[in-house]
């Protein structure tokens, strides 16, 4: 809550990022030294992955074939048991997050929990999985991860990113005004710059890291 107050700074000038500025450091390393904030997020991210993936695994068919897959930014594995329970064909998940993180997630049949750094590197696979991951980070930052993933994808590889698409133009509907929202709250308490993007803004960034052939599939709609 200390954050919010300096909103108004961040927006003047975007270097300025407010949870930094009143702890000293960013979120994410600011949960992982304090266990129970921690384990909060932990549960946070269970609590709304588990609806998501239901309504995802429900409508998408773009695991087929695929035979090892990489979470980035997994956190306790839930996304990954529900596709390994969804689709028997994939032998081998490999849950990717801060150490902090994969040290506390429990034991997942299948599943391997591995601790790093994503803008270093991420572990090999045949597709790689993320989920509302590029949001918190710059437009340099969202590059250096895509190109880190495609780095770590064979010739066919894939990367099936779960991300809302913000409209070319904004209106008053409720998906507008969610998105525009949780832009707010990154800014506050992730990085000022990060954001929500448009299709186009995806197309732009997928195909500098490497990426030449984007497809959109909606699977959830507002």
């Amino acid at each position: 809550m200390s954050a919010w107050p300096l909103v108004h700074e961040a927006v003047l000038d975007p270097t300025i990022e407010p949870f930094v500025k009143v702890h000293g450091e960013p979120a994410y390393s600011y949960y992982g030294k304090m266990p129970e904030m921690n384990g909060l997020m932990r549960k946070a991210m269970s609590g709304v992955s588990v609806p998501f993936m239901t309504s995802v695994l429900d409508s998408y068919n773009g695991f087929k074939g695929v035979k090892q897959l990489v979470d980035v930014g997994g956190s306790a594995g839930d996304c990954l048991r529900m596709i390994l329970q969804k689709h028997r064909f994939i032998y081998e998940g490999i849950n990717f997050d801060v150490p902090e993180v994969v040290g506390e997630a429990p034991s997942i049949l299948g599943v391997t929990h591995i601790g790093g750094d994503t803008f270093k590197s991420i572990p090999a696979a045949d597709a790689i999985f993320m989920k509302w991951v590029l949001t918190t980070w710059t437009d340099d930052e969202y590059k250096l991860i895509m190109e880190n993933c495609y780095k770590a994808l064979p010739a066919g590889g894939k990367l099936i990113a779960c991300k809302p698409v913000l409209l070319d133009d904004s209106n008053e509907s409720q998906r507008t005004r969610a998105l525009l929202e949780w832009d707010i709250f990154v800014m506050t308490i992730y990085r000022a710059k990060g954001k929500h993007r448009t299709e186009q803004e995806f197309k732009q960034l997928g195909f500098s890291a490497g990426f030449l052939h984007l497809r959109l599939y909606r699977v959830l709609d507002y």
